[in-house]
């Protein structure tokens, strides 16, 4: 639609009306920034202020734009697998990904998601039959406002809540804080004036994960109640997974957040929960100075320095590192892993959910091996008869999803 560049003196007079074509412009002019001799902040404010202004032009379109008042879809010029009227929903589901992105804003992310479901709604109502060239660009409006795979029917699917997606960003965000947190542990710390920050930072975000979690529960309780609520829970369930892994829209959203969670719990656990195990420690024998390349002075001052993740996991200093104990970590481990494996029966499709699914299901074969083969294993024997009894369903219950879900 944009084939040819307009000239210098035509750039003016092309003022595109489509809220939908601004939006998606207002996304893919940022520049570079920083190489004009300028400094970084006047690059800054200079590259934002274009999509800014155009961000500002698309929620202008939104407001003046004036559908068929038909219950017939029309086509749109843009393309013609989009219909007319669903250009303002699409143009909020960009722009609020936007503001998420370029401004780090959650809330006006959410407004604006919000505004998204209420116009894909009044859609809803109106156009019961929605042609077969269209049934795409629904779905993709549907995905953008955070909708995980669904076997209902467009008209059949009740749209989640913008609440409910900002759950999901903060579980995605907890993800990759618990990620973080994993790399600083096994690369070591330069000095021990390190160790009691780390110490700190993983018992705070525990805390989060464990608060997000309560509220995962929570929105659940309110969803699960209801036939058409079964989307926005998938999207929690899977938040909710994510964020076990580190230490529909209503039904979809859920299982989402709810795998999320999950995940992020399991990663900032389970190297407390196993690392007393020979087999574990060996894995990290090599120091980033192992190898018999030649060292400066000051290399092998940092060398000696750093607290490298053998000799921090050996005895008292495992307990300096971690505010938690072994045992309280495998508990963590073991529940989040049989978490995940519960959700991924709430789940239509894999999809996205894959990494989370995996990660748990090989803490669990980890948890059976150490746990159970192993004659060193540090579990008590209530854990072991816990694990025996519990290990093998929920092995199979992974794997069983794996297959289901193979063809996603």
């Amino acid at each position: 639609m944009l084939n040819e560049s307009p000239s210098p003196s035509g750039r003016d007079a092309y003022e595109p009306s489509s809220p939908l074509l601004l939006a998606i412009i207002a996304i893919l002019c940022h520049s570079s920034r920083g190489q004009d001799g300028r400094s970084m902040l006047e690059s800054e404010r200079s590259s934002d202020a274009l999509p800014n202004s155009l961000a500002l032009h698309a929620l202008n379109a939104i407001e003046n734009w004036s559908a068929t008042g038909s219950d017939q879809l029309t086509a749109s010029e843009l393309h013609p697998g989009i219909p007319r009227e669903l250009e303002p929903a699409l143009a909020c589901c960009f722009l609020s990904l936007s503001q998420y992105l370029h401004q780090g804003d959650v809330g006006e992310m959410a407004s604006l998601a919000e505004r998204a479901h209420g116009l894909l709604t009044s859609i809803q109502r109106r156009a019961r039959d929605v042609p077969h060239n269209f049934e795409e660009a629904f779905q993709r409006a549907c995905q953008l406002q955070g909708k995980a795979q669904t076997t209902k029917t467009f008209h059949e699917v009740q749209l989640p809540t913008s609440q409910i997606w900002e759950l999901y960003i903060r579980a995605e965000e907890a993800l990759v804080a618990s990620t973080l947190l994993l790399v600083a542990l096994v690369k070591g710390f330069n000095s021990q004036t390190a160790v009691p920050s780390f110490r700190r930072n993983i018992r705070v975000l525990d805390e989060v994960i464990s608060f997000q979690l309560t509220k995962v529960d929570s929105e659940r309780q309110h969803a699960t109640s209801l036939p058409e609520s079964r989307d926005a829970d998938c999207l929690l369930s899977t938040s909710r997974t994510r964020l076990m892994r580190y230490s529909s829209l209503s039904r979809a959203i859920l299982d989402d957040y709810q795998l999320i969670k999950s995940s992020a719990r399991i990663k900032l656990h389970r190297y407390r929960a196993l690392m007393d195990h020979p087999e574990i420690l060996k894995r990290f024998e090599a120091s980033p100075f192992a190898s018999g390349s030649p060292r400066t002075g000051s290399e092998e001052q940092r060398g000696s320095d750093r607290t490298d993740f053998r000799k921090g996991c050996e005895g008292r200093r495992a307990d300096e590192i971690f505010p938690f104990t072994a045992e309280y970590s495998r508990s963590i481990c073991l529940e989040s892993a049989l978490s995940v494996a519960e959700d991924l029966d709430h789940l239509v499709a894999m999809g996205n959910h894959a990494c989370s699914a995996v990660l748990a299901g090989y803490t669990l074969m980890m948890m059976a091996h150490f746990q159970l083969g192993s004659p060193q294993a540090g579990a008590s024997t209530s854990e072991k008869e816990a694990a025996q009894a519990r290990l093998p369903q929920m092995l199979a219950r992974h794997i069983r999803a794996g297959f289901d879900f193979d063809d996603t």
